[in-house]
């Protein structure tokens, strides 16, 4: 009986019967990290950028939310980021 399968040859990277070396996916999962990390690290520079210096507050309990209320109140300027100098 002739097999008529043909020898594998390396070229360059990849094997030439279609399978590929496991560290060819490397970079396009290092691009996929970076697109997932930069609208997370960029609304924080946002929000610091359009809260006068300071990172955004969140409030999860009524306790937070109340304190905010406050500073809001207190700063004068009807903003919570902003603090009462004088």
């Amino acid at each position: 009986p002739v097999t008529s399968e043909e020898p594998v040859t390396v070229t360059g990277w990849s094997v030439s019967n279609g399978e590929e070396m496991w560290f060819e996916i490397l970079p396009g999962l290092a691009i996929m990290g970076v697109c997932l990390v930069i609208p997370g690290v960029s609304t924080a520079y946002i929000h610091k950028f359009t809260n006068g210096g300071k990172e955004k507050r969140v409030a999860r309990v009524h306790y937070q939310w109340y304190l905010m209320e406050r500073d809001r109140r207190i700063s004068g300027v009807n903003r919570y980021y902003v603090s009462k100098v004088s």
